[in-house]
């Protein structure tokens, strides 16, 4: 299993995150991953200027092998 961190800059900072953003933000991963992506958990953390995302990918050992989760995250 491979954990990749993104964090990601607001639009507008210094605005209130709404308060049930991090489960937005987790929800809307689930709903884009598809199984190929081998996503197996995802968090999230709000802060004023930014939200950081983990997320735990398995390990691809047979081709098309990736060389880093980075990519498919």
């Amino acid at each position: 299993m491979e954990v990749v961190h993104a964090s990601l800059k607001r639009r507008h900072p210094g605005t209130a995150a709404p308060e049930n953003e991090a489960a937005e933000a987790v929800d809307a991963l689930w709903a884009h991953a598809e199984p190929a992506d081998g996503l197996q958990h995802a968090s999230a953390l709000p802060a004023p200027d930014r939200i950081d995302l983990l997320l735990h990918l398995l390990t691809r050992n047979t081709p098309p092998a990736t060389p880093s989760a980075a990519p498919t995250a």
